[in-house]
């Protein structure tokens, strides 16, 4: 699996997870990305 078709997986799993977990898991997404 490419990380493109991750990202998807990763976008519509996070669109389906209460509001307050999706913003705790883009965070931790993002960080894991810029370190």
């Amino acid at each position: 699996m490419d990380s493109s078709q991750n990202i998807t997986i990763l976008n519509n799993w996070i669109s389906i997870m209460p509001d307050k977990l999706k913003n705790k898991f883009k965070n931790i997404y993002i960080a894991n990305i810029e370190n």
